[in-house]
This record gives structure tokens, sequence and C-alpha cells, in this order.
């Protein structure tokens, strides 16, 4: 993917991957504490649908999986499945999280991007509060989709790890 020089062809493999990535079964190891379920993105940007819903659902599980204490649901999981398989991993802790993307913000400051994110219990999916991410890129003058890109990514990777700390207090 980093050398292929074809945006077609990385747009296939990304696809590729996404599919991979949705119907992947999780791993749940000892040190595994919460199992999340991350819903579709909530997306006020103006972006083609489901772009930016793939990079905040990479980055977030990316995050996650970096930190060692997340296991994360198959996108096309019922709630029924996830109960079940919460049974069998009594230790777990079930979240559903429900990120938002307002639109952008240009200004004289740069590109500002929030992504806000709803937390929820799985599979019951009772609301438990929400929080947001807010992060600014000095210097952008003018659409940027590539700086988009990047600020929605980073983001989302902040999103989890803000999850993270909030979820020990829960």
């Amino acid at each position: 993917m980093r050398t292929e020089q074809s945006a077609t062809v990385r747009a296939a493999i990304t696809n590729a991957l996404d599919l991979i990535l949705a119907a992947a079964e999780p791993v749940i190891t000892e040190s595994t504490r919460y199992y999340i379920a991350i819903a579709k993105l909530t997306d006020k940007t103006g972006r083609p649908e489901g772009e930016l819903d793939r990079r905040v659902r990479r980055a977030m599980m990316s995050a996650g999986t970096e930190l060692g204490i997340f296991a994360f649901a198959p996108v096309n999981e019922t709630p029924e499945q996830g109960k079940q398989r919460l049974r069998k991993h009594s230790s777990l802790r079930g979240f559903y999280l429900m990120p938002r993307l307002p639109a952008f913000e240009y200004s004289t400051s740069g590109l500002t991007v929030k992504l806000e994110v709803a937390m929820f219990s799985y599979p019951e999916r009772s609301l438990i509060g929400s929080y947001s991410v807010r992060l600014t890129q000095p210097g952008v003058e003018g659409r940027d989709p590539e700086s988009e890109n990047e600020l929605v990514a980073m983001a989302a990777e902040r999103a989890l790890e803000k999850f993270a700390k909030l979820a020990a207090s829960l």
C-alpha cells in the first residue's frame, strides 16, 4: 500500500482490507478488558459516504490494538451475537461507541477537526455519556482533503486513547 502509485489500486486495497476487518473475529487475550463495538460514523463533513467512516474505524482499532486492552466487535455483529460473545468472556465490559464528525472548520488559525463520541453500554446500548477530541492543524488555507484525512485519523486515535482513560473510571 505504501509503495503503490495508482490511486485506483490503493482504493481497491483499502476496500479489501476493510472487508477483512469487518468480518474478522475479535482477538481476546488475558489482557483484554473491554469489548468495543463501533457504530457507523455520523459524517457531517460533506465527504463521500463511508470514506471517513473507514478512516475513523481503522484509526480507533489501531490505537486500541496498540493499548492491548481492547477487542473489537465485527462491523456486522448483532447485539444478540455480542451478548453471546460477552457471556463467554464474563470478565469483559462491553461498550458501544458512536462517533460523529461535524463539518470541518477552516479559519485563520488553520484546519480544526472535532470528533464527538457518544458512549453506550453494549449490547444493551444504554447511554453512558459523551466526550470529544478537537485538533487543529495550523497553516492550512482553503479546503485540503489530505490534511483533513490526517487530522481525522489522529482525532480518532486520540478519541480511543481518551476512552481508555474514561473506561477505567466507569
